[in-house]
């Protein structure tokens, strides 16, 4: 288990339902959910399963390295504390952002729609969504290669 500082990235969102991610510096990445997705035969179903940290991928160094570029671009340590306007929301999502980057750490709250509107958190939710789907995509390749030279070495043993 990795340590807090090591901790690279936290997104967490508390409302209807609690999920969240955590990026660390050595490229582990660890979902919190109550559901895991799969997809198999060209679909994707969702099952629930304990609410929990557990490991969701692990990053290249050249996908760390677009986390790490994404929240330098972002401009995310000079963000107000807290974004949105709470006042005006009626059972709203508070999404919670925390980075560690270059020794300085930041803990930004956003509350209702219009706080995902702010462009560095907007870019760092593209950021999650885009590099764990290349990482995602890269360890499925990755599975199909090793079961193809897996099936080729029996083929060559029989």
């Amino acid at each position: 288990m990795p340590k807090s500082e090591d901790l690279l990235l936290e997104y967490r969102q508390d409302g209807r339902k609690t999920w969240a991610v955590r990026f660390y510096l050595d490229g582990l990445v660890e979902e919190f959910s109550d559901s895991k997705m799969e997809y198999k035969r060209g679909k994707f179903t969702t099952h629930p399963i304990p609410l929990a940290w557990r490991v969701l991928t692990h990053l290249s160094p050249t996908e760390l390295e677009k986390v790490v570029a994404a929240l330098r671009r972002s401009d995310f340590l000079s963000l107000p504390e807290k974004l949105g306007d709470s006042t005006r929301v009626m059972d709203g999502t508070l999404s919670t952002w925390t980075v560690i980057l270059d020794g300085q750490q930041k803990v930004v709250r956003a509350t209702g729609a219009e706080a995902t509107h702010y462009p560095a958190i907007k870019l760092l939710r593209e950021m999650v969504q885009e590099v764990t789907a290349d990482a995602f995509n890269r360890e499925a390749d990755e599975e199909k290669l090793r079961k193809k030279d897996a099936r080729s070495s029996k083929k060559k043993t029989v």
